[in-house]
């Protein structure tokens, strides 16, 4: 009789769900003991249990002296993970530091807008100043 772990170590990769990957892409990061481990959306995929198991993990790895520099586009991700935060836009950093010193220096100074037409909304921007 073959046992179920005994299957799944015959299982390939491809065949995981794109959560258990990225799961499975971290521990194998970790493998090596690195001192610092570097991300790239590491949430992608992962249901809301991979979501907390990843911040507890990554938490718990610079708790421990680690240092995790991660790259993601899901902000509110990043405020609940990190300690501080560099901020790139255009390939240069535009803000660096801790979340509440980047929110404090902010204040006022930064409006968010979405467009569906961006050179519209620039031409309306450099009209309005």
């Amino acid at each position: 009789m073959v046992s179920r772990s005994q299957n799944e170590a015959k299982r390939r990769l491809r065949n995981y769900s794109l959560g258990m990957r990225q799961r499975l892409g971290i521990a194998h990061a970790l493998l090596g003991e690195p001192e610092v481990l570097i991300l790239d959306e590491p949430a992608n995929g992962l249901d809301p249990a991979g979501i907390r198991w990843m911040r507890t993990l990554l938490k718990s790895y610079a708790d421990q002296g680690g240092t995790v520099l991660l790259s993601s586009h899901l902000l509110n991700e990043v405020e609940l993970i990190a300690d501080e935060m560099i901020l790139i836009g255009r390939r240069r950093i535009v803000a660096q530091g801790s979340k509440k010193t980047l929110l404090e220096n902010a204040e006022g100074e930064i409006t968010l807008v979405s467009s569906l037409d961006n050179s519209a909304l620039s031409a309306a921007a450099a009209e309005a100043t």
